[in-house]
């Protein structure tokens, strides 16, 4: 969309579009933002640049963790939570502890209000998302060794570090939705925070199946695969922080002989092993993929 300036009292003047201003509500008096971005101005309302806030109305709290976290994630600023008992205040207190940053600031019977104290910025998402990858890094090879030794408390250990990876992801996602990113990079990185994610929950399904068996020896072969796997994860965070087509096409020959390698286990009792790490090669792929395609940290 295109508008000529108009000079008025020495003033170069825009006009706002009439369709624009009719949705948002926008009348003759009212305050403008207007922000300059690299050469941009960016044009909002005065209520569109403040807080976000939202009220919800809890009539059970059978979804307790999901209505918290949704708005938090959309980037909701601060949330009024309504209820009928103040006995949800509990669970509403354990849905916060997956959240950063977000606090109940006011408490009532009837109603609590939760805000956000933690104000996030483009170079506390990439900290954030960087620190995602190496817990990562560390899961994983801290679930082969566990599994190597056949160390239980070891396994439970190690699942605790889901929950910390579960509460940055939050994290990230808040920030890309209160980003003004282009919508291919947030694209992207809202699929390499998933991704993160769900090969995490990959090896801590490992892990909690094996902490439950009475036996938990694995094959030598099952283990190097889990190995390889590991040092695949390597080479993507590698490949994600400094990317270059030699680094791309090198994992995908490593990916399709690792996916080979796993059709080899027949052991009723490693097929979880193969499940779980094939669709870590899974996640991979499609992570490698995106990358390829559209790095913004790159740029």
């Amino acid at each position: 969309m295109k508008r000529k300036t108009i000079q008025l009292a020495g003033t170069l003047v825009v006009s706002l579009p009439s369709k624009w201003a009719k949705k948002h509500g926008v009348k003759k008096g009212d305050e403008i933002n207007v922000e300059e971005q690299e050469g941009k101005l960016v044009i909002g309302t005065s209520q569109a640049s403040g807080i976000r806030t939202q009220e919800i109305s809890i009539k059970n709290d059978h979804f307790m963790q999901r209505l918290i976290l949704n708005p938090y994630r959309n980037g909701v600023d601060e949330l009024t939570v309504n209820y009928d008992s103040s006995a949800v205040l509990p669970k509403i207190h354990k849905a916060l502890n997956m959240t950063i940053g977000f606090e109940v600031i006011k408490q009532g019977q009837k109603s609590c209000v939760l805000k956000t104290i933690a104000t996030g910025q483009n170079e506390e998402f990439d900290n954030v998302l960087r620190r995602m990858f190496l817990m990562l890094l560390q899961f994983s090879q801290q679930s082969y060794e566990a599994l190597k030794e056949h160390n239980k408390e070891a396994l439970e250990e190690v699942k605790s570090s889901d929950i910390i990876i579960g509460k940055y992801q939050h994290f990230c996602e808040r920030l890309l939705h209160k980003s003004n990113l282009e919508p291919h990079k947030l694209t992207f990185l809202s699929h390499v925070v998933s991704g993160i994610e769900q090969i995490m929950d990959r090896y801590s399904a490992l892990c909690d199946y094996f902490s439950q068996q009475k036996e938990n020896d694995l094959s030598k072969k099952a283990l190097s695969l889990m190995q390889q796997t590991n040092a695949l994860l390597q080479d993507y965070y590698e490949l994600f922080y400094s990317y270059n087509a030699e680094k791309h096409s090198q994992l995908k020959t490593q990916k399709k002989l690792v996916d080979m390698a796993l059709t080899t286990i027949k052991e009723p009792q490693e097929m979880i092993v193969v499940q779980q790490l094939g669709k870590v090669i899974d996640v991979l792929t499609h992570l490698s993929q995106k990358t390829s395609e559209s790095h913004p940290l790159q740029k």
